[in-house]
C-alpha cells in the first residue's frame, strides 16, 4: 500500500519540485535587485513572489511590502511604485548605483550558480569521455576520415576531457569564424585530422554534432528487464524479469534506446512485443497507457538493465573546497560564453531558431532530471538555468535590465533624461516583438514535445 502510494505521489512531488526549482531561480534574481536597491540606500516599494490575485502581505520595519500572489510563476520588485518622491529618490541615485541596482539581479544569479556548481563539484559527478561513436557517411567527419572509436584528445589547442567541451571548443570556434583543427588517438596513435574550415561546424550532410556527422560513443545496451511495474500494462501481459525484448511493432532491438524511443512516443496505442525467455520468443500485444505531466509518453512499466561497461566510457570528477570554488566559477563563466556565442549565431542566421527552448522546454527538462532522482545533475542544471536567466538579461533591449543599463549609459553621456513618452514607445515596441518571440519559443518547445523538432 505504502509502495503504491508513494509510486502516485512520484509525479506530482516532481512537478512540484520543477516548479519551486524555477520559481527560486527568478525569485533569486528579484532579490538580487532588492538587496543592491538596499545597499544604495532606495527602499523599494513592494517585493512580489507571483503574480495575479494578492493571497498574502506583511510589511517590513522599512515599509517594503512582501506580497504572496495566486500565480507561483516568477515575482518582481517594485523600486518606486507610482510615488514621485520615490522616483525622483531613483532619479537623484549616482550613475555606478543605478547600474548595480539592474544588475543585481544578474549577479545574485550568477553566486547561486557558482554555489550550485560548487555543491556538484564536491559530490563529484560522472562525464562522458569525447570517443566518436556513429560516423555518418558523407558528412563533413567522415570526409575527414573521424572513425568510430576515436578519443578526441585536443581541439584547436584545447585539451578535451569531456563531450561538453567538443560542444563548447566547436561552438566558440563557429562564433569566431575560426577553422577547426581536431587531434584524436586511435589505437594509441595521436593523428591530427584534417583542418574543418569555418564555414561547415554547423553545416554539411549527416546528423551528429553541430551537423558535422558524428555521435558520441554509447556502449551496448540489450534491452533486458530488470522490475516490472505491479499492475502495469507489461505486468498484465504476462512480461517477465530477465525477459530480452527482441523487436518491438517488427522493428529489431539492436539497443534499449530503440525501446525507450518507441515506448515513449506511442501514448494509448497497442505495441507489439516479442521478448526472448530461456531461448523461446514469445509475442505480445500490449495497450500502452499516457503517463506524463507536461509532454504525453507511452507507459509499459518496466524497467531496463544499464548499459553495459559504461564505466569504461566515463570519467569521474570530483574537487576539494577551495578548488572547487575556483572550477565552479569557470564553470558559470563558461556557460555565460557558450549562451553569448549561442545568442550571436542566432543573430547571424547560423543557428537554427529551432534550438531556442522556452518555459515549456525547461519545465519539462527540470522535472525529467527531478525524476531521474539524481542531485548532480539537477544542481548543475539548476545552475545552467542560473546562467541563462543572468545573460538574458543582461541583453540590451529596454524591458530587460541590460536595457535599461542602456538607456541609463545614454542618459549619462547626453547629460539628461530621455523623454518618457519616447521611452515608454520603445517598451511597448520592445515588448511586442518579445512576446513574438516568446510565442514562436513556445510553439517550438510545442513542437518538439510532439516530436516534429528535434
Amino acid at each position: 500500500m505504502l509502495e503504491t502510494l508513494i509510486y502516485l505521489l512520484t509525479p506530482a512531488l516532481s512537478v512540484a519540485g520543477s516548479l519551486f526549482i524555477i520559481n527560486a531561480i527568478i525569485i533569486f534574481h528579484e532579490l538580487g535587485h532588492y538587496t543592491a536597491s538596499r545597499w544604495c540606500g532606495l527602499v523599494p516599494k513592494s517585493v512580489c513572489v507571483g503574480f495575479g490575485r494578492l493571497i498574502a502581505e506583511t510589511k517590513d520595519r522599512h515599509n517594503t511590502k512582501w506580497q504572496l500572489r495566486l500565480w507561483p510563476f516568477g515575482g518582481y520588485v517594485d523600486l518606486c511604485g507610482m510615488s514621485k518622491r520615490a522616483v525622483n529618490k531613483f532619479l537623484a541615485l549616482k550613475y555606478g548605483q543605478k547600474v548595480l541596482i539592474m544588475l543585481g539581479g544578474v549577479i545574485a544569479n550568477t553566486i547561486l550558480a557558482i554555489f550550485l556548481f560548487w555543491i556538484a563539484s564536491n559530490i563529484g559527478y560522472t562525464y562522458r569521455l569525447p570517443i566518436v561513436g556513429k560516423v555518418s557517411s558523407g558528412g563533413v567527419a567522415a570526409d575527414k576520415q573521424l572513425k568510430a572509436g576515436d578519443h578526441i584528445t585536443m581541439i584547436n589547442r584545447t585539451t578535451i576531457t569531456t563531450w561538453q567541451d567538443v560542444a563548447v571548443t566547436l561552438l566558440m570556434a563557429k562564433a569566431t569564424n575560426t577553422p577547426v583543427n581536431m587531434r584524436i588517438e586511435r589505437d594509441g596513435d595521436q593523428i591530427d585530422v584534417p583542418t574543418i574550415d569555418a564555414s561547415t561546424p554547423f553545416s554539411g550532410k549527416g546528423k551528429g554534432l553541430f551537423s558535422l556527422g558524428f555521435e558520441p560513443f554509447t556502449p551496448p545496451w540489450p534491452a533486458i528487464i530488470t522490475a516490472v511495474e505491479p499492475g502495469s500494462p507489461a505486468a498484465v501481459a504476462g512480461l517477465r524479469v530477465k525477459d530480452k525484448i527482441t523487436s518491438i511493432n517488427g522493428q529489431t532491438v539492436e539497443s534499449a534506446d530503440t525501446v525507450l524511443t518507441t515506448l515513449q512516443d506511442n501514448p494509448d496505442t497497442r505495441i507489439e512485443i516479442v521478448v526472448r525467455r530461456n531461448g523461446t520468443l514469445k509475442k505480445y500485444q500490449i495497450m500502452l497507457i499516457q503517463k506524463g505531466n507536461f509532454v504525453a509518453r507511452g507507459f509499459l512499466g518496466i524497467r531496463l538493465a544499464p548499459p553495459n561497461d559504461e564505466a569504461q566510457y566515463q570519467g569521474f570528477y570530483q574537487t576539494g573546497l577551495i578548488d572547487g570554488l575556483l572550477f565552479a566559477t569557470a564553470e558559470a563563466w563558461q556557460y555565460l560564453l557558450i549562451q553569448a556565442a549561442a545568442f550571436y549565431l542566432l543573430i547571424i542566421g547560423s543557428l537554427s531558431i529551432n534550438t531556442l527552448g522556452g518555459p515549456i522546454l525547461i519545465l519539462s527538462q527540470t522535472y525529467a532530471l527531478f525524476s531521474l532522482e539524481n542531485i548532480v545533475i539537477l544542481l548543475q542544471w539548476t545552475a545552467a538555468i542560473n546562467m541563462s536567466l543572468a545573460f538574458i538579461n543582461l541583453i540590451p533591449i529596454p524591458i530587460f535590465d541590460g536595457g535599461r543599463i542602456m538607456i541609463l549609459s545614454i542618459e549619462a553621456m547626453i547629460g539628461r533624461r530621455l523623454n518618457p513618452h519616447v521611452q515608454d514607445t520603445i517598451d511597448r515596441i520592445t515588448m511586442a516583438i518579445i512576446l513574438g518571440i516568446a510565442a514562436m519559443i513556445t510553439y517550438n518547445d510545442i513542437m518538439r514535445a510532439a516530436g516534429f523538432i528535434q
